[in-house]
């Protein structure tokens, strides 16, 4: 008798195991899903920038060409971008005002980063080119 109860407590105690094992693989997936879900809405025409990773944070939109963008809070905190432009140009972002330093952001029409990572939080300026040179 006192077997069977053993046998049976050992069950529940694996069944329980396999049961939070399974939840904690699961965790992860979700947390990447929720962080890709971010609000990527771009308005027509626009060059999109975001302050957080993912599409979050504050969004600002730029339309043409901007020699300057330091008016706005988004300067130097870029860290996600989207290309929403229809003239089939690409977007270049600028390290500084006119165009300067490096161009640290490059998106193909329709394109979008929702990472900036080492190019993150340089964004003074912006263009649009055919090429990203």
């Amino acid at each position: 008798m006192r077997g069977k109860i053993l046998r049976k407590a050992a069950v529940r105690c694996l069944t329980g195991v396999f049961v939070i094992a399974a939840a904690t693989a699961v965790a992860p997936t979700q947390v990447a899903s929720a962080h890709e879900a971010g609000d990527f809405s771009c308005s027509s025409g626009a060059l999109c920038l975001w302050i957080d990773a993912h599409y979050t944070g504050g969004r600002y939109s730029f339309f043409g060409t901007n020699s300057s963008i330091h008016a706005w809070d988004i300067a130097d905190e870029d860290s996600a971008s989207r290309n929403n432009g229809t003239s089939g140009l690409r977007a270049r972002v600028w390290q500084h005002v006119n165009y300067g330093g490096d161009n640290t952001v490059c998106l193909t029409m329709g394109a979008r980063l929702a990472h900036h990572f080492a190019a993150g939080d340089q964004a003074s300026s912006n263009d649009w080119s055919s090429s990203c040179g």
